[in-house]
């Protein structure tokens, strides 16, 4: 993940040095509203993370983040420099844990690492307010902040055992942004952070139907997410 970031650094580096020196002035920013569609990639950023059971932390917890997708629409509202960006999107993330549980009447002893799955949907809103640093036409380099909220409405959880579990309850977060983009006549380039709210902690006792032997865990963690998108504006 981080290789990706340093090249995908280098490469809008390259594109901001680049279109700086042009003077094209064709470009489709001039409307007083855009509108457009982004595809990519997005990737929990977990920034606190501890598996307890009945209350005491067990050992040989771990997590690991893995890329998920999103697909998001939006429009732009053109004032000057600044833009409002109203969006809707759908996001697919993914994630593994494993945790170790302790042995029935075996003190200090636990069983092997049990690994699971975490696949989980959202529908979310956000609404952004953005500034144009650069606004070179054909090429626009911009930042923006905002918030929003996002709906999961579908949890799947698959054991390393093939078992599969499923959560249809619907969970609300509220959502911070923060990022930049990049349009190149009708090609916008997007690279976002986005702080999660309230804690993304999960007790497997609140999940309907879920086995008796994972009765008692309870992970506490945070999760972030980082994305980054392309796609086309007109």
């Amino acid at each position: 993940m981080k290789k990706n970031l340093q090249y995908c650094s280098i490469f809008i580096s390259a594109l901001i040095v680049f279109f700086s020196m042009t003077g094209n002035q064709s470009f489709a920013q001039q409307k007083r509203v855009n509108w457009g569609i982004r595809v990519g990639l997005n990737a929990l950023s977990t920034t606190r993370y501890e598996t307890f059971y009945n209350d005491e932390a067990i050992p040989n917890d771990s997590y690991t983040n893995k890329n998920g997708y999103l697909i998001n629409g939006f429009a732009r509202f053109n004032i000057k420099r600044i833009f409002l960006q109203p969006e809707i999107a759908w996001n697919y993330y993914r994630m593994g844990i494993s945790f170790s549980l302790p042995l029935e009447n075996v003190p200090d002893t636990y069983a092997p690492p049990t690994y699971m799955d975490i696949n989980s949907k959202s529908v979310r809103g956000n609404f952004l307010t953005g500034y144009n640093i650069v606004s070179n036409k054909p090429f626009i380099f911009s930042a923006f902040v905002g918030t929003g909220f996002a709906g999961i409405y579908d949890t799947q959880y698959t054991t390393s055992l093939d078992e599969d579990y499923s959560n249809k309850d619907i969970h609300i977060k509220y959502v911070g942004v923060g990022g930049f983009s990049i349009i190149i006549s009708n090609i916008h380039f997007d690279v976002r952070y986005e702080i999660n709210q309230p804690n993304s902690n999960l007790n497997f006792d609140e999940i309907p139907g879920f086995p008796e032997r994972y009765r008692g865990i309870d992970l506490k963690k945070n999760e972030n997410s980082l994305s980054f998108s392309c796609g086309l504006i007109f």
